[in-house]
């Protein structure tokens, strides 16, 4: 082998070993890229759940019971209603009374 020879393989060996290097560096890059689109559309899927959580608290209102809770509710307000009714009929009981003797 002369030394021409040697400084081609040389020469052959580095361009081959840069153009390893790069390939494989494109590759990183590209598998890098592939994970960073995935995880963008990840977070787009979680922006569109925090909208959709966000949308339906609004139309919540301000105060969310359970059903339970909400059965107590109606049944307080029922036995209320009832005792309000039942004075009201007092009260016109005692009107019609006290009109009658006049």
């Amino acid at each position: 082998m002369t030394g021409k020879e040697i400084v081609k393989l040389i020469v052959t060996l580095v361009i081959g070993f840069i153009l390893s290097s790069a390939f494989d560096h494109y590759k990183s890059i590209q598998s890098n890229n592939d994970s960073i689109l995935v995880s963008n559309e990840k977070l787009e899927q979680f922006d569109k759940r925090i909208t959709k959580l966000e949308d339906d608290n609004r139309k919540l209102g301000d105060i969310y019971v359970t059903r339970r809770e909400f059965t107590v509710i109606v049944d307080n307000l029922n036995t209320t209603l009832k005792r309000v009714d039942d004075n009201i009929l007092k009260l016109t009981e005692k009107f019609y009374e006290s009109q009658g003797k006049k």
